[in-house]
């Protein structure tokens, strides 16, 4: 008999387990389930929340491989681990896979060979990485054999499975780490300007802890944190197509119709502005630009809510940004940004600096005019990602979500939703009712329609949601603990209709690459616009987009207002009457 610590698992033996965990397999229809020795960012050694495979078969050792069919249990390990396993398996039915040796098929040569015809392979997504998902998908392609990785199916039989780590971190001293935090980054954020790399992700533990100088004891004799890094080429708030357009339009114009004119560059935003981290730009900077994406001065969040809280360093940030306008002898400030940034140029503007903003948000829930530049780059680069779906979705009944960005706002979903064929739309705006959601599935299906596409934003909340107070759907949302809206909902639509679910996340994405035409055309029309209203000095206004003409409105008729979906107005009435469903009402798909 073989156990392994930690309570209810000592009252369970290996084979307990192995029948415990084919039970869950069978209520998924999954014919093998793979457990690696693995956590979310493929480190050598593992926390204890994630020793699975530890758990599941007795085996102790740092390495080795799982595998689980109906009728057998199968542990690859290495040479170093031959002795170990042969010693801690006995008792159990789990069979010793000696990788290396002459006969012993490697794990996906084994489950290419067991998982039958039209069958189904099952694994935590979380722990695996893409390039094996992607060969598994391969091999069991000729078998019409399907992958389910959504599952942590040892988490449901683990009953007292360790937490995730809350060990506290803490930062290194400069004089043991060489160089800043801070100096790192530049650094990076200089290589990525020199790759045309927008953004970096940085999954392994060992490269966070150096970039950041942050050390912790999330895993024993491992000085690392659980944790991601999302490093961005940082022009205020966050990115978006035609930032570089549009700056190129206010720079020609001024350069065009003045024969003496100095431009300053702030880097990274209200940051640089607060830090008088700039520099002077030459017409030259602003020639090719046009056309790409990013921004040449990079951006950063400063939130309007702690604008008044020191920085890191303990400055007034408020006051620094006065401070370095006035020093500079600044005729005028250009800010491109969305609703955070525009609460801000409205301080800075009630505090006597001459501001002109204009409207920068792939969201489009800028109050005050028809759209934003950056909107239809997103909405183009959305419906692409539901065109995509459309060709695999074909192949397989299924119903698939893809979430789109809009926390308050539905309108990159519903654009991007209607442009790409979406079945169901759902935004904030319209708070769903699961029930009509899972019956115009249901509707579809019956048509002879075996899939469902559904476009969700990011803030889709359904109808008991939206009546919560703030602090209880808050409470909800940590309670539930799902990464996203779409992979929420896909849970109740599972749970209600029993159909596989698949969610897509083009995250970030969407604020990525070339800007498109319209949006190069629009940021050209603002900019020059803008040029005009400084030639004037005429300050404290947006440029905007009104009936298809370029206006300008105060900012402080902007900032603080939020520009939601009209329920009532012609394009929701229009997709209805089209047989698109916004989960609130019964619609004739």
């Amino acid at each position: 008999m073989n156990t392994v610590n930690g309570g209810s698992a000592e009252k369970m033996t290996v084979d307990q387990k192995l029948e415990l965990l084919r039970t869950k397999m069978k209520e998924r229809g999954m014919d093998a389930y793979m457990v690696p020795t693995a956590d979310f960012h493929e480190s050598e050694y593992v926390g204890d929340h994630f020793k699975c495979r530890q758990f599941l078969t007795g085996f102790t050792g740092s390495a080795g491989i799982a595998v689980v069919t109906m009728k057998e249990a199968c542990l690859w390990v290495d040479g170093r681990y031959f002795v170990q396993a042969a010693v801690q398996l006995q008792g159990t039915s789990v069979k010793m896979m000696k990788m290396g040796q002459e006969g012993v098929p490697s794990v996906a040569g084994y489950l290419e060979a067991e998982v039958p015809e039209n069958g189904c392979l099952g694994f935590d997504g979380r722990v695996v990485n893409a390039l094996t998902g992607i060969d598994l998908e391969k091999r069991l392609k000729e078998k019409n054999a399907r992958i389910l990785c959504s599952d942590d199916l040892i988490n449901e039989i683990w009953e007292d499975r360790p937490a995730l780590s809350m060990e506290p971190a803490w930062a290194l001293h400069e004089k043991y780490a060489g160089k800043t935090a801070e100096e790192k980054l530049k650094e990076l954020r200089a290589e990525m300007k020199k790759e045309h790399t927008d953004m970096y992700v940085l999954t392994s533990l060992d490269d966070i802890a150096w970039l950041l100088n942050i050390r912790g004891n999330d895993i024993a004799y491992n000085p690392v944190v659980l944790s991601y890094v999302i490093v961005r080429v940082v022009t205020s708030g966050g990115d978006c197509q035609a930032l570089n357009a549009a700056m190129r339009g206010v720079a020609k114009s001024l350069y065009e119709q003045c024969s003496e004119v100095e431009i300053y560059g702030f880097e990274d935003g209200y940051r640089g502005l607060v830090r008088e981290q700039y520099h002077v730009m030459k017409p030259g900077e602003f020639s090719g630009i046009l056309n790409k994406g990013g921004t040449i001065l990079g951006t950063s969040r400063m939130p309007f809510k702690r604008i008044h809280e020191p920085d890191e360093d303990g400055r007034d940030k408020v006051a620094c940004m006065i401070e370095t306008y006035k020093k500079l002898s600044l005729d005028c400030l250009v800010v491109l940004g969305g609703n955070g940034s525009h609460k801000t140029a409205d301080l800075l503007s009630k505090k006597g600096l001459n501001i002109l903003t204009m409207p920068k948000t792939i969201d489009n829930d800028l109050y005050g005019t028809d759209v934003s530049f950056g909107f239809q780059s997103a909405v183009d680069i959305a419906a692409n990602t539901i065109d995509c779906i459309h060709s695999t979705a074909a192949s397989h009944s299924r119903v698939f979500i893809v979430e789109l960005m809009g926390h308050k706002t539905g309108w990159l979903t519903l654009y991007a939703g209607m442009a790409g064929g979406a079945d169901i739309l759902l935004i904030p705006e319209i708070p769903y009712d699961l029930e009509v959601v899972a019956e115009a599935i249901r509707k579809r299906t019956k048509a002879g329609k075996h899939f469902t596409i559904i476009a969700a934003a990011e803030g889709a909340i359904s109808k008991e949601e939206a009546a919560l107070s703030k602090s209880e759907l808050k409470a909800k949302r940590k309670k539930e603990n799902y990464p996203s809206a779409a992979y929420r909902i896909g849970a109740e639509i599972l749970q209600k209709t029993g159909l596989e679910v698949r969610v897509t996340v083009p995250g970030h994405v969407q604020r990525g690459g070339q800007p498109c035409a319209y949006d190069r055309v629009l940021a050209t029309r603002l900019g020059a616009k803008t040029a005009e209203l400084i030639l004037q000095k005429k300050y404290g206004y947006m440029t905007c987009v009104k009936e298809n003409k370029i206006d300008i409105i105060p900012i402080s008729d902007v900032a603080g207002k939020t520009k939601l979906v009209d329920t009532d107005s012609d394009i929701i009435r229009q997709a209805k009457f089209a047989g698109l469903s916004f989960g609130d009402e019964p619609c004739g798909i």
